[in-house]
């Protein structure tokens, strides 16, 4: 059976999220069973779509899988991404996309959701009981803090902010990140209507991935979604499940839009009416290393030849300029950060605090700059706070692992939460701990880092099985966050992202067209006997 996040280990597993079990409730009703999934989302379907004609497999891959991917074979992350692609598009996978580029994007949205939740709390703008139920009162003394309440701030896409376009229904905070689908689903069905306002609607990098694929990509190239086949590549088994949520469907109204689609002659109405998945396999990485090993290239490396990611978006819609953006930056891209984002599981709380302080106080921290991060009541509790004139006026965290949301939902419960934005992940030391990732005892080498000469020589002979989980944390953390290649950008100085949301979005982060296109909702699920007694 695969291995799933710690939030759902705890109590009834199989109540929560285990695609090997019966699991969370769709909609209509259904059941996703773990059969179905399992032969759904597999290895097995990946090749045997690779092989249909008729077929344009895409693949997305996460950066915590490719640092996971390169300690195992000893490479440099960016000689791994390289090579990976090649071998992917050798077996006939169409285009291969760098997830960095949707997390962007996701970043960039959270940024906007939460600073006009702050501006709403701030002003009192809510009178809903139910919008303040869980975060402590704000003591903020307004005369004495500038607060900058333009709609439009300092940092701009070119001529507008990146953060225009407030919410129209004030929501709560804490703000709570959603890119991890362990963390939504115990939400979702333990917690339900009282916690889900408290939930960032952004979608997740894979989330917004998967709709630029099949709403803009496909489209872009007159192919239709239907016989687009997106794969994503991530650390999680968990995120099989946010694939199969029916939100994440491609509308038929973006479908209708467009009459340059290529329907084929066998796609029947049957077909063309039922919801067509925007991401419709995830791999974990556990299971791309086991297709990589059946192909018998392991020990191969040097002689595969590296290859570029592809432009993210269809060169029908951005220029030629931005399209070759991927290729020449791909070394800055192989690991999460390209833009200066760091954080294993996407950066959310480093980045929303970063831009928080510089769009509603002005005060600008270099990206050089660490944050005054201090460690919480464990490893997996971080804190990071802005004090502007003696009074506190930013409070984020950071909280990873089962234990720290259990407590950040008592404490959101009983009115205690001093927070104002919380990046929380089922996983203990976040993603690149993920239940999909490469575990101690396969991994080639300590030093995470590409050592060829070694490795051909035969002198590597692996990490002792009795490595620890958080030493190999520690080594991907370095991986992942070595400045050897990094350009100190940010999101929204993403060219690609920003002419994106000129000519496709037509507006900016938190407009109303990106909140139909880049945002999503959640549901109270369906809680069976057996976890309601595990939770009492």
């Amino acid at each position: 059976m695969a291995s799933f996040s710690g939030a759902i280990r705890i109590g009834d597993l199989n109540d929560f999220i285990a695609p090997s079990q019966a699991c969370v409730v769709s909609l209509n009703g259904n059941k996703l069973e773990a059969k179905d999934e399992h032969e759904h989302q597999s290895i097995d379907e990946f090749v045997t779509k690779l092989s249909d004609p008729r077929i344009t497999v895409v693949v997305s891959l996460s950066p915590q899988s490719i640092v996971s991917l390169a300690a195992i074979y000893n490479l440099h992350p960016a000689e791994c991404v390289a090579k990976i692609t090649a071998v992917l598009k050798s077996h006939g996978v169409a285009a291969v996309f760098d997830i960095n580029w949707a997390r962007d994007i996701s970043l960039l949205e959270s940024a906007a959701e939460f600073i006009d939740r702050y501006r709403h709390k701030l002003n009192g703008a809510s009178t809903d009981d139910s919008s303040n139920g869980g975060a402590v009162d704000m003591a903020i003394d307004s005369s004495n803090i500038n607060i900058n309440n333009d709609v439009a701030g300092p940092s701009s896409f070119t001529a507008q902010s990146p953060l225009q376009g407030p919410l129209p229904v004030p929501l709560p905070l804490p703000m709570l990140a959603s890119a991890c689908p362990g963390w939504v689903c115990y939400a979702e069905k333990t917690h339900g209507n009282f916690v889900l306002p408290y939930i960032s609607t952004s979608k997740s990098p894979q989330a917004v991935m998967g709709t630029l694929i099949k709403q803009q990509w496909a489209v872009g190239k007159g192919i239709h979604p239907a016989y687009v086949y997106h794969c994503a590549v991530m650390p999680c088994y968990d995120k099989k499940l946010e694939a199969a949520r029916d939100d994440f469907t491609v509308p038929l109204s973006s479908l209708s839009q467009s009459d340059t689609l290529d329907f084929g002659t066998d796609l029947n109405t049957s077909t063309s009416a039922a919801p067509i998945p925007e991401t419709d396999c995830v791999l974990a990485t556990t299971e791309l290393y086991e297709w990589l090993q059946s192909l018998q290239i392991s020990d191969n490396w040097a002689a595969i030849p590296a290859a570029s990611f592809d432009a993210p978006f269809s060169n029908q819609v951005l220029s030629s300029s931005s399209s070759s953006t991927s290729s020449e930056n791909n070394k800055d891209q192989y690991a999460g950060k390209s833009y200066s984002v760091p954080g294993g599981s996407g950066g959310y709380m480093e980045y929303i605090f970063r831009t928080a302080a510089r769009e509603l106080f002005n005060q600008e921290l270099p990206p050089g700059q660490p944050l005054p991060i201090i460690q919480g009541r464990n490893a997996d509790i971080k804190e990071c706070s802005l004090v502007v004139n003696g009074q506190r006026v930013l409070h984020f965290a950071a909280a990873y692992g089962f234990r720290n949301i259990q407590g950040l939902m008592r404490k959101i419960k009983i009115n205690r939460c001093e927070y104002d934005y919380v990046e929380v992940m089922a996983c203990p030391s976040g993603c690149l701990n993920g239940g999909g990732q490469m575990k101690p005892g396969t991994v080639a080498t300590p030093g995470v880092q590409g050592n060829n000469a070694a490795a051909s020589s035969g002198e590597n002979k692996g990490v002792p099985s009795s490595q620890s989980v958080q030493h190999l944390i520690e080594q991907l953390e370095i991986s992942y966050h070595n400045n050897e290649y990094l350009e100190h950008r940010v999101p929204q100085l993403n060219p690609s992202v920003e002419e994106l949301y000129r000519e496709w979005i037509r507006g900016v982060p938190g407009s109303e067209k990106s909140k139909e296109i880049l945002h999503t909702k959640y549901h109270v699920r369906e809680k069976t006997i057996a976890s309601a007694i595990a939770d009492w």
